[in-house]
């Protein structure tokens, strides 16, 4: 086998997918995905390459990267402009090899936190899927598949992701709530106000001494202590957003209008299942 260098264009993605007859069935969200990559301009040319029975100029077989030809080619119809991406492809690929080339574990985006130096890596991927979902407004359903980059663009454009861990944890373990919507709050919080605001936040509604019945961290201690017992009993837990926000609203409440959290993005059930508009902080 042999490793080529080459700069990809649409006749030679005609080309090779003119010879993909022994491969995989065609996902429109494998297509979809790297279309995405091509036009965000986020596409590396890493050792991984395509992969051919054959040679470039003379292949017999294409054996795996159909779903990036294609994508690159519904990017490039989007955006003629699109410059020519560096590729590599593996030449000489035989069949007997094509059958073990998928069954690697994909690399999760936990696993590049980590290769990347972060700490606490699975609450932090869950946050920042959180967060990618509230800034594109994916909260209900699916939500979308974000790319390892993205989730790494995501944590550079919003540092204070990470400090939403640790008292983000505090709370879950408190009220038995989804972790990743205590931290995210927390997060939110931290950006708006400081460390030191949160900390005091989280210890009164730890310490759960109130000094009057309308006072807002109350609201939130018995809705997350109700949501905490319905899941106790066999009950379904709130969702991740819907705790981010139902904290979000009382810290709002609690701080008014100069260290208010703004994401306008956060909802939670109210009434029938409408959506509940983003509170005003007072």
């Amino acid at each position: 086998m042999r490793v080529r260098e080459f700069v990809l264009t649409v006749e030679m993605a005609h080309r090779l997918l003119a010879v993909n007859d022994h491969n995989r069935n065609v996902r429109v969200t494998g297509i979809m995905r790297w279309k995405g990559i091509f036009l965000r301009d986020e596409y590396l040319a890493t050792g991984e390459g395509l992969k051919v029975l054959g040679t470039l100029t003379d292949p017999r077989r294409l054996q795996d990267g159909q779903h990036r030809l294609l994508g690159y080619l519904a990017a490039k119809e989007e955006r003629p402009d699109l410059p020519d991406p560096t590729c590599f492809v593996v030449e000489g690929v035989t069949d007997e090899a094509q059958v073990v080339i998928d069954t690697g574990m994909k690399r999760s985006p936990a696993d590049v936190l980590r290769w990347r130096g972060e700490t606490n890596t699975t609450l932090l991927a869950s946050l920042i899927n959180l967060s990618l979902r509230v800034e594109s407004g994916r909260l209900i359903g699916r939500g979308g598949t974000f790319t390892n980059q993205q989730y790494l663009a995501e944590l550079d454009a919003r540092p204070y992701l990470r400090d939403g861990i640790a008292p983000g944890r505090r709370f879950a373990k408190k009220f038995k709530v989804s972790p990743t919507g205590c931290a995210f709050a927390c997060a939110t919080m931290t950006d708006a106000a400081g460390g030191g605001f949160v900390d005091q936040f989280v210890d009164e509604l730890t310490i759960g001494v109130f000094p009057n019945p309308d006072y807002p961290l109350l609201h939130l201690d018995n809705m997350l202590n109700d949501w905490s017992q319905r899941k106790g009993h066999g009950g379904a837990g709130p969702l991740a957003h819907a705790v981010a926000a139902s904290i979000i609203k009382a810290w709002n409440c609690w701080r008014g209008e100069e260290f208010a959290v703004k994401k306008e993005a956060v909802r939670w059930p109210g009434r029938r299942n409408t959506p509940e508009p983003f509170p005003k902080a007072t």
